[in-house]
Formats: C-alpha cells, structure tokens, sequence
C-alpha cells in the first residue's frame, strides 16, 4: 500500500480515541504537511502531521473544587448526604480537567457543514487563464451539498457550492492526472462529472441497476506509468457500489428477487472531453472496501471483505478468504495479476472472527461496514 494510505491510516489509529466527535473521513493536505480531518458533526479539523513543540499544551491547573465541611464538623443524616454528593462532585470536576489536557492538542476548526460530512479531499488545481494555482478543500454532506473552500489558511472562504446531487453524496474524486474535474456519487443511482471550479456538470453517468437503492460507495483515480504491456500512461477511474438492486423477470418486477453489485468494481476512462466512459466491471470474490494504485508494480490492489458472502452485506461465511485481489492493465482490460506482495500478504492471513458470533454481535459489525444506507432519507432515490 503506497506510504500516503499507510499515513492517513497511522494517524487515524493516533487520533481516534483524542478527537472530541466520532471522525467520518481523514485526508492529507497536498503538501502532506498537515492533516485534516471531516467528523460526523459536520466539522473539518487540521493539524500538523508532524507537531511542532509541545503537542499537547499543558494548563495551568485550576484551583480544584474541595468541600469546607468535613466528616468531623458534619453530624446530621441530611448534612453528611449533601457532604457525600460534593465530594462527589469534586472527584469528577478532577476527572473532567485532566481530560481537558489531553484534549488540548494543537488544532483548528477550519469548516462547518450543518449536516453530517461524508467525504473530504484536498486538492490543488494548476494556474489557468483565470486563476492561479491554488489548493482548495472539498467537502460533501448528507444534505446533497457539495462546497469548495479555499485551502488552509483560507479555508474560511467559499468559493462555491455545487449542486446536482438529489440525494447524500458519498464520494468526491479529483483525479490526480486531471484536477480540474471532480467525479461526485452518492445514493441517487447515478456518477456527476464537473468542473468544479466553474460549477459546471459535464456529464451524468447512470450507473448499473438504476431502479434500486444502489449507493457509491468509493471512487478512486489510479495513474500508472508505462509498462511492456501498455506503452502509454495509465490513466482509469474505478467505482465500487453498495446496496442491491430488484432483478426484473421478462416484464415482471420481482421484488424478492434482488442482486447485490457489492463485489463487482466499475472500470471507467476519463477522455479528452472530460468525460468518463465505461469500459469494463470487475467481479471480484468479495466486497470491495478499498483499492490503491502502485505505480512501482503497474497493478491495482482491491482489498476485500474477508468475513461476509460475496455480494451481501449480512451473511457470514463459515470460514476468511484471502483480503487482498490485484489486477494489471492487457490489452485494454484489468486481468487478475500474480503479485508478490499480495501473496505474501495473503499468506499471512487475516484476524478472523467465529461463525459462530452470536447475531447481535454480527448485526452490530455489519452496520459499521456498511452504513452508507443509513444517509438515505425517505424517498431518496428514484422509484
């Protein structure tokens, strides 16, 4: 996995348990000097990857709260509950300071959503004829918004909002080789091409099941340089779905029948007109979770969900798979790829969990993996 992922990850072990709300998304800004970080409030954090001096600010401590009265001057029944209760309180207002402490880390609150942030990136976008280069941040939330603010230190100016989305947006992608256009997902069953800058919409990209509640759950650009079976730079978009979609028999709608596109991975290219095309789907052998480009061994690394059915996001298989699937560019098409470090990885196996988990315990696993359901409102999508 290429250093930048093993960073955002690293930080996110660090800064978890410290953060004061439950974080939604973690980024690195394009210099890679700082973090930033969405929650589900709707707040955008940064600080540094690296602090600078004292990390965490040490207090002066406050004057603590004891009571006057003791167990020795207090003699009533009433008087010694009331002397219970302030010693009481005293031991928590101790508690509640050394938490202060440790809260107190170097950070700034840089952007305010008033619904929950679902996804954030970084990006900085080339001088044109118009602007010059600049980093901005990109923000989406449950409410369809899309904003571009200005990159720190003026993350305090909006340039824009974009709106095209009906339903949440779930993923936001800058393409790396091309960061004037934004390629925008969510749960109204269909991809948004843009120039974000000029909040202009280039292209709407239905995506497959259309008639069912199908959500993007990632999208992801991957830039690889030439190799001896491709000879120019490869430039893809991928996008992976959550959710299931009703299966139609002949002209009969069938609504116990339904399919799931959880372990297939859209393979589109970004063309000269800033638009995408499809080109091919992968299906993989489990739900994809993740998917990172390695430029040093022309593949894709799709990591996968060891523990759950292929295509469902409830039922558990009797026994882990491997996690991790890698794929290298032929003749126009991903092809599955031997790759040493995928197999050296997959060797070692995963942390497997029983068969066995009682039902509460798996339902309880399940909606953390898969949760982008939870955003949609009644009578999101399209019937």
């Amino acid at each position: 996995m290429s250093e930048y992922c093993s960073i955002c990850k690293l930080a996110k072990l660090i800064i978890y348990s410290t953060m004061p709300k439950k974080l939604s998304v973690l980024t690195l800004t394009p210099d890679e000097n700082n973090i930033l970080t969405g929650d589900k409030f709707g707040d955008v954090y940064t600080f540094p990857l690296i602090p600078s001096g004292e990390y965490v600010k040490v207090q002066a401590p406050a004057k603590s709260y004891e009571p006057s009265a003791t167990n020795l001057t207090v003699h009533t029944k009433r008087n010694l509950e009331s002397l219970e209760q302030q010693m009481r309180q005293a031991a928590l207002s101790k508690n509640n300071q050394a938490e202060r402490v440790v809260l107190n880390f170097e950070h700034q609150l840089i952007i305010g959503h008033v619904s929950l942030l679902t996804d954030l990136i970084s990006v900085t976008r080339p001088a044109d004829n118009t602007v010059g280069k600049r980093s901005y941040i990109l923000t989406a939330d449950r409410d369809e918004h899309i904003r571009v603010s200005r990159g720190v230190p003026q993350a305090h100016v909006i340039e824009q909002f974009c709106f095209g989305h009906t339903s949440f947006v779930s993923s936001l992608c800058v393409p790396s080789f091309e960061p004037k256009v934004l390629i925008s997902g969510g749960g109204d069953n269909y991809l948004l091409v843009w120039d974000w800058l000029e909040n202009q919409i280039l292209q709407k990209v239905q995506l497959p099941g259309s008639e069912g509640e199908t959500t993007v759950r990632g999208i992801w650009d991957v830039s690889l340089a030439p190799t001896a079976d491709n000879a120019e730079p490869v430039k893809a978009i991928f996008v992976a779905l959550e959710g299931y979609v009703p299966i139609t028999i002949g002209n009969i709608y069938n609504s116990p029948n339904i399919k799931s596109r959880s372990s297939q991975l859209l393979c589109y290219t970004l063309e000269s007109d800033s638009t995408i095309n499809h080109q091919h789907t992968l299906q993989l052998s489990g739900n994809v979770l993740e998917l990172v480009g390695i430029d040093s061994r022309g593949s894709i690394f799709v990591a996968v969900d060891t523990l759950r059915q292929s295509d469902s996001t409830s039922a558990w298989k009797s026994s882990s798979q491997p996690p991790l699937e890698s794929f290298r560019l032929s003749s126009g098409k991903w092809i599955p790829a031997e790759d040493s470090m995928v197999i050296k990885i997959n060797s070692e196996g995963t942390s497997s969990l029983p068969a066995t988990i009682e039902q509460k315990k798996q339902k309880e696993l399940n909606d953390s993996m898969y949760n982008l359901g939870n955003l949609r409102k009644r009578g999101d999508y399209d019937e």
